[in-house]
């Protein structure tokens, strides 16, 4: 299920009815030291690259979480963080261009902070 719908409450609810899930998390477990790794295990995806599998349990959960690594994951994680860096950079050159220039945006109220 997508992260957007596994709030507490849903997951509560289906646990409550003895379901199964699979969901996805932005959270990142807490409590390092409790936490144990299965053996890793390489899988390959329809494209022929190679997936890097955990299973992780947490001490005092009934919640099985799994950790999966890919290069192609990386690869777009790398490319979002790049390209959100050059638009700050931009937006920044912009800022600066603009207060040293005639007729630029000077007052904080113009430029959105009051």
């Amino acid at each position: 299920m997508d992260a957007g719908f596994a709030s507490e409450a849903n997951l509560q609810m289906l646990r409550a009815k003895g379901l199964e899930y699979v969901c996805v998390s932005r959270s990142k477990l807490k409590d390092y030291p409790n936490i144990e790794l299965s053996k890793q295990v390489l899988i390959k995806d329809k494209k022929g690259s190679e997936i890097k599998l955990k299973t992780v349990f947490q001490e005092g959960t009934s919640e099985t979480w799994m950790c999966v690594e890919s290069q192609g994951k990386t690869l777009k994680e790398d490319s979002m963080r790049a390209k959100a860096v050059e638009r700050f950079e931009l937006e920044m050159e912009s800022v600066k261009n603009g207060i040293g220039k005639k007729g630029g945006t000077k007052k904080q109220k113009k430029c959105g902070k009051e």
